[in-house]
């Protein structure tokens, strides 16, 4: 997990980013996110696979953004 905290960290450094947020979700679960946050976020925002998922483990993803407003409203519906 430390790992995974350390990418995160550089990606939000390298790139601008003021916030961000890693989830681990389960096979099949990351397109309805990215089709949410295309439709709700304003442009601008990022995502990276940092490790697929597999059938018998979840993947963790890393999602960026610039706005406060894109970040809240991705934690309210993602946690």
């Amino acid at each position: 997990m430390e790992l995974i905290k350390d990418f995160e960290q550089s990606v939000k450094q390298e790139h601008g980013f003021i916030h961000s947020k890693i989830l681990s979700l389960p096979p099949g679960n990351i397109d309805p996110i990215i089709d949410w946050c295309k439709q709700e976020l304003t442009p601008g925002w990022k995502w990276q696979i940092i490790t697929s998922s597999t059938p018998k483990t979840p993947g963790e993803y890393a999602f960026f953004f610039h706005k406060e407003s894109d970040f809240f409203a991705f934690i309210l519906k993602y946690g």
